[in-house]
C-alpha cells in the first residue's frame, strides 16, 4: 500500500469516527418544551509517514509504511434554550458552575410537574 492510499484510509476512519452528535450533543427534552444541548469541543490528528529501503527486488525498492490517529472530546458545556437562555460553561469546576448546571436542569425538570 503506498503513502496516499494509507493517509486517505486514515481519514477515512477519523470521518467515520466523528459523528454529527459528537460537537453538538443530542438535546434532553424537558416536558415545558425547554432544551438541554451538551457542547462539546473535538481535537483530532493524524499522521503517515513510509519509504522504500532495502535491496532492488524485480526493479522496485521494498516500501514500508505506518499512520495513526487519534481524537479528543473534551466537554466544555450546556447550552440551556427554553425560558432560560444560557450557556453553562464546565471549564471551571472550582467555581461551582457544574453546581450550578445541576441546580439549572433540576430546576427546568421540576417546572414539568
Amino acid at each position: 500500500m503506498q503513502l496516499d492510499e494509507m493517509l486517505k484510509r486514515t481519514v477515512q476512519c477519523v470521518k467515520s469516527a466523528v459523528e454529527d452528535d459528537v460537537i453538538v450533543g443530542k438535546p434532553i427534552l424537558a416536558a415545558d418544551g425547554s432544551a438541554i444541548l451538551p457542547i462539546s469541543k473535538l481535537s483530532y490528528g493524524f499522521v503517515s509517514g513510509g519509504g522504500e529501503y532495502g535491496k532492488l527486488e524485480n526493479d522496485r525498492l521494498p516500501y514500508a509504511g505506518i499512520c495513526g490517529g487519534g481524537a479528543t472530546v473534551i466537554p466544555l458545556g450546556f447550552l440551556i434554550c427554553g425560558r432560560e437562555k444560557k450557556f453553562v460553561r464546565l471549564d471551571d469546576a472550582s467555581d461551582g458552575k457544574a453546581f450550578e448546571l445541576l441546580k439549572s436542569i433540576i430546576n427546568v425538570f421540576k417546572k414539568d410537574k
